[in-house]
């Protein structure tokens, strides 16, 4: 590091209102001009509150305390505007519904622009370049009220680098874009020039992450920094035991409770086929078929319209699909392909418009943006409301979702990663027969990811009927019975899921990439299921 760096965080600690503790704890981080910075942690530990105050977010529009000094060029930022920040930091929120204002997607890129008052066409320039390096030009004339998730992501990401600020602070930037948007997005922003600190919980793709990782720990200490390559090899342990991801090479040697080398990131296959020949041939699956009891929801050919009025788009054109009791089907495809409308119309929110629906018993659906269900000012009252619970079995779900401590805790004030598990918590009180969950593990870290697996798995073997869109692939193959492709507003007929991850094509045409774990397997025969493989790595994941 040297005194030119472009950020310089000092002794900085974030306390909220109602919270016992500091975080994150004391941090000191430098960035240089042009580095990449790899923010790392387990999920509530203060790496969206840490790049809210480089942004100014924290205190002025998240009430806090905040302690220690931020220099951006050498400047401090105490007493400049969230504006003011802008100018030299771009930020992107883990929610893009945080920042979108406007109706069009290219007035949205150019809004921040034409309050700088530059000339029409440098705006219109940056605006085309920003689309593009977001991958969204497409979507330059739509209206950003019509978008999925995934495609608000892209915009609110276009909006920030149209600006071009030296330094971007970016918030799991991709976490709502399937895998192949995912990484062709990582890819362009890196090497460009600009300064990047980037929270991020995936790390398996080591070409699109940035050279350098820092690490923070449970409290929101740093645990680690260096280079990426090193840091998740020689503390591999430590992390783990954080509950962070780790490449899956890196992983399985923990599973085998060896201590990693450079070989399970360059060769990661060794130390999976050991975990395979460990776990032997008897470790089969056990999926379930999926046609032992009555749909709960049955579709065939079901289409369904954006409103009521007959002039509202058709945004579901086909939807087969069948839900049964006992069971979970995943829903894949890429963004704006329909996943998330179909959902919709199956819990009643969007008209049906022709084919067969046939939707019996309570349903329970989980948003892609869970904010939009928290009715109450505490963890504890969200749980209690709209369920027959009292706060001692609330208290209880609570436990089971990892939220413990947090009772009293203001659901708006959570982690990402927190407020997705607490909006799947609130359905699950509820006791539904069919559960809809739009991307459950969006947020989450490692060990968190792997509980969640674990209680829809087991709110499935309870006896719900269980739809869940996802672009985890992992969660996948390790809990889904069927899998139905989405593609256009149009949704297959489900499918096993073996037979999905081995098909090529069809992953290709739902822009699904294969995680390198999963690229190992297809290419096996299929000796040790995999279910059993993932959730071999997964237990070690829980443990620690």
């Amino acid at each position: 590091m040297t005194d030119a760096d472009l950020l310089t965080v000092r002794a900085l600690a974030v306390r909220f209102p109602g919270a016992g503790g500091e975080r994150p704890q004391h941090v000191d981080l430098r960035v240089e001009p042009d580095e990449s910075v790899l923010l790392l942690g387990p999920s509530g530990c203060g790496k969206s509150s840490l790049l809210r105050s480089v942004a100014g977010v924290i205190p002025d529009v998240v009430d806090a305390d905040v302690y220690g000094s931020i220099l951006i060029d050498g400047h401090s930022t105490e007493g400049r505007s969230i504006a003011q920040i802008a100018d030299d930091a771009g930020f992107l929120a883990q929610d893009p519904l945080d920042s979108v204002v406007l109706a069009r997607v290219d007035d949205e890129v150019a809004f921040g622009l034409e309050n700088l008052g530059l000339p029409p066409a440098v705006i219109r320039d940056r605006v085309a370049s920003a689309l593009h390096d977001a991958g969204c030009a497409h979507l330059a004339e739509r209206d950003t009220a019509t978008l999925s998730g995934g495609e608000l992501q892209r915009v609110a990401l276009a909006a920030t680098l149209a600006r071009e600020p030296r330094l971007l602070l970016l918030d799991e930037p991709t976490s709502m874009l399937d895998p192949a948007a995912a990484s062709e997005t990582r890819r362009r922003l890196t090497g460009d020039g600009r300064a990047t600190l980037l929270v991020e919980h995936l790390v398996d793709d080591l070409s699109v992450l940035p050279a350098r990782t820092v690490v923070l720990d449970r409290s929101g200490a740093i645990l680690a920094d260096g280079p990426t390559t090193e840091v998740l090899v020689q503390r591999a342990p430590e992390i783990a035991a954080a509950g962070c991801r780790l490449p899956y090479g890196v992983e399985a040697a923990l599973a085998l409770g060896v201590r990693p080398t450079s070989d399970d990131i360059d060769r990661p296959e060794r130390s999976l086929e050991r975990l395979a020949a460990a776990l032997g041939p008897g470790a089969l699956d056990a999926r379930r078929d999926g046609h032992s009891a009555e749909p709960l929801v049955d579709a065939a050919a079901a289409a369904f319209r954006a409103g009521r009025s007959r002039r509202s788009p058709v945004v579901v054109a086909s939807a087969t699909l069948s839900l049964r009791p006992g069971s979970v089907t995943a829903v894949l495809g890429r963004n704006g392909s329909g996943k998330t409308s179909a959902f919709l119309g199956i819990a009643g929110l969007l008209p049906h418009h022709g084919g067969r629906l046939h939707v019996a018993g309570k349903v329970a659906m989980v948003f892609q943006h869970p904010e939009h269900q928290f009715l109450r000012r505490s963890v504890l009252d969200e749980i209690c409301f709209g369920s027959a619970l009292d706060p001692d079995g609330a208290r209880a779900i609570i436990d089971a979702f990892g939220l413990g401590g947090l009772e009293e805790h203001d659901p708006f004030r959570l982690s990402g990663g927190q407020q997705r598990r607490l909006s799947i918590a609130i359905a699950a009180a509820q006791r539904p027969d069919v559960l809809l969950l739009d991307e459950p593990t969006f947020g989450q870290d490692a060990a968190h990811g792997a509980r969640l697996a674990g209680l829809i798995r087991g709110l499935a073997d309870d006896g719900l009927a269980v739809g869940m869109i996802t672009h985890d692939l992992r969660l996948v193959g390790a809990i889904a019975d069927a899998v139905c492709m989405a593609a256009a507003g149009v949704l297959g007929a489900p499918r096993p899921v073996e037979e999905v991850l081995r098909d090529d094509q069809a992953l290709e045409d739902a822009g699904l990439r294969r995680p390198p774990i999963l690229t190992w397997w297809a290419r096996r025969e299929p000796e040790v299921g995999l279910g059993a493989l993932l959730g071999a790595l997964d237990r070690r994941t829980v443990r620690a």
